[in-house]
């Protein structure tokens, strides 16, 4: 077996060997093993004759819901969010694409700071709700956009009709006008639009401390918050979302200033007649509107919600026709709520 010195000095020909260890090439009759190189240069960092063990270095990301789960929790937060504040549900995939981008941004700018960054469901409605935000304020939508200088138009010119200033009914009526007879009625402006959205900004956002989330949804209209609340317990395994679905009306009355279903209200013959009677209440609300729905199916649409003043069955029709899409399907929701004996679980 060769010596060390002779290793060392060995120059096998090859460029920029020169007799040194690192280009070494044993010749095909000379019986020299790998193994027996590392055992001879144990003390050469080049070669080991076993591997070093690196402890590995912790993530300083951590994500509540997992990061493999996190495009899946995305589109499902951002889905809500869209439902809370009455968007079109095609902007989903668009909120969710645009959040997961942040998040992704945010958790990348951590690791390279070797910042701890907690990323949790609150995070990511934060980031999804702002997004949404803009999509109002920030005119990124122009067909809402456009909405809203038709409607101030139309504002100014019946305020100097009437030689007063206009309440908010008006207003509100004047924009559900406007939407109504969009030329397109998949992409009509949001609603609402002609209300402000307040903008949160990321900027100065604690994302590290889940508290300061629940504290920012002190300052959200309630309904906002039984959302939020409905979503963690169908998460939480606490409630099906069945029973979900059966109070999604009450989290937009909330919201509308419109009257809740009430478990208990309704027995099961009135339960059965209002659905017989009401086969699409989106269709039943706007012939309520033009005058033209019998006494008989009125009080089936209502029937959920008690005996209700002229001002209240407005309200109620303004919730369902605000939200066409799902309108009927949240009616259904309340009639199915007020037969319940259970009561309001979240």
């Amino acid at each position: 077996m060769a010596t060390r010195t002779q290793l060392r000095n060995r120059n096998t020909g090859k460029p920029g060997n020169g007799g040194h260890f690192d280009g070494f090439t044993p010749a095909a009759d000379e019986d020299i093993s790998l193994s027996s190189l590392m055992v001879i240069d144990d003390d050469i960092d080049v070669f080991y004759d076993s591997p070093i063990e690196h402890v590995p270095v912790a993530d300083v990301v951590t994500f509540d819901m997992g990061e493999e789960n996190l495009v899946a929790d995305t589109q499902r937060l951002a889905s809500q969010e869209v439902a809370r504040m009455g968007m079109p549900y095609h902007l989903v995939d668009e909120v969710a694409g645009e959040t997961l981008a942040a998040v992704y941004a945010a958790a990348a700018s951590a690791r390279k700071q070797g910042k701890e960054k907690h990323i949790h469901g609150g995070f990511i409605r934060h980031i999804a709700r702002a997004q949404l935000a803009m999509k109002v304020d920030g005119h990124k939508r122009h067909e809402s956009s456009k909405g809203l200088r038709i409607w101030k138009e139309r504002c100014a010119e019946l305020a100097a009709t009437l030689g007063r200033a206009l309440t908010r009914t008006e207003e509100d009526a004047i924009a559900d006008q406007i939407r109504q007879n969009w030329d397109k009625p998949k992409h009509r402006p949001t609603v609402n639009f002609h209300r402000p959205v307040s903008e949160t900004s990321l900027d100065g956002a604690n994302e590290e401390n889940p508290r300061q989330f629940a504290a920012e949804e002190q300052t959200d209209r309630e309904g906002g918050a039984r959302a939020h609340n409905l979503a963690d317990l169908i998460e939480e395994k606490d409630l099906t979302k069945v029973q979900a679905r059966r109070q999604l009306w009450n989290v937009f009355a909330d919201e509308d200033g419109a009257p809740e279903a009430r478990p208990g209200r309704l027995s099961p013959h009135s339960v059965r007649k209002a659905k017989t009677n009401i086969k699409d209440a989106v269709e039943t609300a706007r012939l309520w509107q033009a005058g033209a729905l019998t006494d008989d199916d009125a009080a089936s649409l209502f029937a959920p919600f008690g005996d209700l003043t002229r001002g209240e069955q407005d309200a109620v029709v303004k919730t369902i026709l605000a939200r066409p899409a799902y309108g009927h399907r949240m009616w259904i929701g309340a009639v199915d709520f007020a037969a319940s004996t259970d009561g309001y679980l979240a």
